[in-house]
């Protein structure tokens, strides 16, 4: 009985023993667990924090009370959750124990933390998994180091010039890191370099310094320059230039390592040798270079002279070959005929305009222009030749008059070269597309194409003589390769600026032209060097000239040109009762009565469809364009004048307000001879074959006027006219019919006008103007 009294005692001495070393253990852990460097917690199996150290709460930034009972997944960064969460249910039921990742929590002032995590799992004794244990350590310093080294790394292998670092440790050295450029000059790759010596870099001849007495020289100069021979690891010799520094350590000062910049100057140092050889020959080249540039000036500039005269004839009677209708092949002869003297025209006027470049001679006559109506009329010339392509070329500008000084020839010629380059380099079924819009003091053409693109490091060379658009050299993608060149000559004589963009090949490209606004002036006339036959038809002029004989010779000069004249003396005699038919224009003498002239004006255009209204004074100044301008005139021309510009000022002022007719007919036949007959009568007219294609094409084109036949081969020209009406808008509808008119019925209120066949064509130009 004693002897398990006595074994008692010692078992209940035992287990106070445990109990206090217990206690001990638990405060050491809880000391330790509280006290620890790094972010301790306890989760339970549901991803929740059971208990948690400060350093956690300093790491993350949030109180034990925020932290307890929270989801430790709402912490996790959301590009790092999946992942942490795959990682805890694993843990959780027990398919691994332990587990080390880095990942980011989210700090509550916001931004991210990065820390590696350490999770283990705790068991009970049946073995399943109780609880998790979380060790949390901030690496967030170390990251930003990595990311530091990283972006150094990038930057050396970035570097065009070789960058080597060789351990001092070493007389004969050891490298211990080159960049890409380095293994790019020498031919080794970084496995073979590092742990080589100085020898790699270049070989030493026996007149060399001792490496020792370079790196004192180093040392003392703080760097130096060495220009040897070396060897490639292919074998090949090249001319080493290596720039050496010394690094030393921070708190000793010692020279722990050299820094050298490694370039391959074999072509440098070898032009620098024969650069003294030729310089004396350079003098007598250079005079003899210019001499032969004057030379090829000249012959480029009488070559496209002699070539321009032939051209001029043949383009003279093409004409007359295309009007004789007794050979059906002539028609076509003549089309061939005329787009190859058109192409070698425009070819030696590439020529003389590189010629005039390179002698510093191209210029532009500077004067106020409306850029929309150029670029319009330069996009219309243009559409035949996309058709041919089977390309869509639209054309799209702000509303309104937009101005710019300059010449208009001349950006006539630069939208050409432009939209001419897009249809040659965009393929069947492509688009192109020409704006003119405003963006603040500015105006911007854009011809933007989806054609074959430019490569990225062809961009830079666009604008260079003889270069095509696609990189090749002269007349591979047909031409000179002199467009652009001339474009952005052009653009700077204007004091623009001009611009090509392209995402690469097959991506298409963007031109985009940069000109200074200028505000609206009176149009100035244009130098032109003949009247051309024809060029007036069907305008009706009014002339206020005090002076018979002027009157005579500036009628003298509009009849020649087609055109219908009047004369007045004074604007009174112009609002004396009669049947004379309203003008077209008035060409008035502003300087001799500028009252009765602007009092004329207004009063014809308050009487009819505004006319063209030209000032003639002897005054050319700021001041008087500005008084013509008040005054209701389109344009000022100043005495003394060539004859011919007055009718070419006429015929652009013409052009731009054409009205644009939508000719209908399913004889196509018919259909061209009307749009022919109204174009010789001032109108821009198009033709349409049928109805289904006159809906589309009025949506299309938006006209001024519409005449259609009434009888259709797919629909009725009522059934259109009853359309357009649908659709609103102020477009005037005159219908043809070999009835009479009376037989429409009532569909005949549809059309603001019925035309008898067949058709006179005064009766249909009174028809459309109402």
């Amino acid at each position: 009985m004693a002897a398990l009294v006595a074994a008692a005692a010692r078992h209940g001495r035992r287990l106070d023993q445990l109990a206090r070393e217990r206690l001990r253990l638990e405060s050491l852990f809880r000391r330790t667990f509280e006290t620890a460097a790094v972010g301790f917690a306890h989760v339970d199996v549901e991803g929740r924090w059971l208990r948690v150290n400060d350093r956690l709460c300093e790491i993350v930034g949030r109180a034990r009370e925020e932290l307890r009972g929270a989801s430790i997944h709402e912490l996790t960064h959301a590009d790092d959750r999946d992942g942490a969460r795959a990682v805890y249910e694993s843990l959780a039921r027990g398919e691994i124990d332990s587990h080390r990742a880095e990942r980011r929590f989210l700090r509550k002032q916001g931004g991210v933390v990065w820390v590696e995590t350490v999770l283990s799992a705790e068991r009970d004794r049946a073995g399943r998994v109780e609880h998790l244990v979380a060790v949390v350590q901030d690496i967030s310093e170390r990251k930003r180091a990595e990311a530091a080294l990283d972006l150094v790394r990038h930057a050396l292998d970035a570097s065009s010039d070789g960058l080597v670092i060789v351990s001092a440790a070493r007389p004969e050295g050891e490298i211990v890191f080159v960049n890409r450029a380095f293994e790019r000059i020498t031919g080794y790759d970084a496995t073979e370099a590092v742990g080589r010596g100085w020898d790699l870099i270049g070989r030493r001849g026996s007149g060399d310094p001792p490496l020792e007495a370079l790196c004192e020289r180093m040392r003392r100069e703080n760097g130096i320059t060495l220009h040897f021979r070396s060897r490639r690891k292919s074998g090949a010799d090249y001319v080493a230039e290596i720039r050496l520094a010394p690094v030393a350590d921070g708190q000793s000062g010692a020279v722990t390592h050299y820094v050298g910049v490694l370039v391959d100057a074999t072509d440098r140092l070898a032009a620098v040798a024969e650069r003294e050889r030729l310089l004396g020959e350079a003098i007598s080249a250079r005079e003899e270079a210019e001499r032969a540039g004057r030379a090829k000036d000249e012959f480029l500039a009488l070559v496209s002279h002699e070539l321009r005269s032939p051209l001029g004839v043949v383009a003279s009677w093409l004409p007359m070959l295309r009007s004789d209708a007794r050979l059906d092949l002539r028609e076509r002869a003549a089309a061939v005929i005329e787009r190859n003297v058109a192409l070698l025209s425009r070819l030696i006027g590439d020529l003389l305009d590189a010629s005039r470049m390179a002698s510093g001679k191209l210029d532009i006559d500077r004067r106020p222009f409306e850029l929309v109506g150029v670029v319009s009329a330069a996009v219309a010339a243009l559409h035949p030749a996309a058709r041919d392509r089977e390309l869509v070329l639209e054309f799209r500008a702000d509303d309104g008059e937009l101005f710019v000084v300059g010449d208009a020839e001349r950006m006539d010629q630069v939208v050409h070269n432009l939209v001419r380059n897009a249809i040659k380099f965009t393929p069947p079924g492509g688009r192109i597309d020409v704006e003119v819009r405003r963006a603040g003091q500015e105006v911007w053409l854009t011809v933007a194409d989806t054609g074959q693109g430019i490569a990225p490091e062809l961009l830079p060379t666009v604008f260079a003589r003889f270069r095509q658009r696609d990189g090749g050299p002269r007349g591979v993608g047909g031409g000179l390769g002199l467009g652009l060149s001339i474009v952005r000559r052009l653009v700077e004589l204007h004091e623009g600026r001009v611009e090509v963009a392209s995402e690469g090949r097959g991506c298409g490209a963007r031109v985009e032209v940069r000109l200074p606004l200028a505000p609206a002036p009176v149009v100035a006339a244009e130098r032109v060097e003949a009247v051309a036959h024809g060029s007036l038809e069907g305008l009706r002029v009014l002339l206020l000239e005090p002076d018979r004989a002027a009157a005579e010779a500036l009628a003298l000069v509009l009849e020649a040109a087609d055109a219908e004249v009047s004369w007045v003396r004074a604007a009174d005699d112009a609002r004396t009762p009669g049947t004379a038919p309203a003008p077209d224009a008035i060409v008035a003498a502003f300087d001799a009565a500028p009252e009765d002239a602007a009092e004329l004006v207004r009063a014809a255009k308050a009487r009819h469809k505004a006319p063209l209204a030209v000032a003639l004074s002897t005054d050319r100044g700021a001041e008087a364009r500005a008084r013509a301008h008040e005054a209701g005139f389109d344009a000022l021309l100043a005495r003394p004048f060539d004859p011919a510009r007055l009718v070419h000022l006429l015929r652009s002022l013409r052009e731009r307000r054409r009205t644009r007719v939508l000719v209908v007919d399913d004889d196509r036949d018919a259909a061209d001879s009307l749009a022919l007959l109204l174009e010789r009568h001032g109108f821009a007219a198009t033709a349409a074959y049928g109805a289904e294609e006159a809906l589309r094409e009025a949506s299309r084109r938006a006209p001024d006027a519409v005449v259609t036949d009434v009888r259709l081969g797919d629909g009725r020209g009522t059934d259109v006219a009853r359309t357009l009406r649908a659709r609103g808008g102020r477009m005037r509808v005159v219908a043809v019919t070999g009835s009479a008119a009376h037989e429409l019925g009532d569909e005949a209120g549809l059309f603001d006008a019925v035309v008898q066949k067949p058709v006179a064509p005064g009766t249909l130009v009174e028809a459309l103007r109402g």
